[in-house]
C-alpha cells in the first residue's frame, strides 16, 4: 500500500488520494467523454496498491494514463499528459531561473 510520493524535485510527500481526484475531476471538465465516479476511485485503488510503499510521480501519472486507456478516455489521457508537460517545463525553467 502506498505511503509516500516522491515528487520530481527529489521531496518526499503523504500520499493523497484527493491529488488524484482533483486531477482527474480537473481533465473531466475539459473533455465532454468523462471517467464516472465508480472509475474514477478503481484507478485511486489501482495506484494505491502499487507494489510499495513509495512511489514516483511518474509512476502516479503512468497508472493512469494505462488505467485511462483500459476506459478508452483518450481524450482524458492526452489532456493529462499536456498538464504533465506543461509542469515539467516550469519545473525545469524554475530551476534555470535559480541557476
Amino acid at each position: 500500500m502506498v505511503k509516500y510520493v516522491i515528487k520530481k524535485d527529489g521531496k518526499r510527500e503523504e500520499f493523497e488520494t484527493s491529488k488524484i481526484i482533483v486531477a482527474i475531476s480537473n481533465a473531466n471538465r475539459e473533455t465532454e467523454d468523462k471517467v464516472s465516479t465508480e472509475d474514477m476511485y478503481s484507478i485511486i485503488d489501482t495506484v494505491s496498491k502499487f507494489n510499495s510503499d513509495v512511489i514516483t510521480t511518474d509512476e502516479i501519472n503512468n497508472i493512469i494514463e494505462e488505467e485511462l486507456i483500459k476506459y478508452n478516455k483518450l481524450d482524458l489521457v492526452k489532456i493529462l499528459l499536456l498538464k504533465l508537460i506543461l509542469q515539467i517545463i516550469v519545473f525545469y525553467l524554475l530551476l534555470i531561473v535559480k541557476i
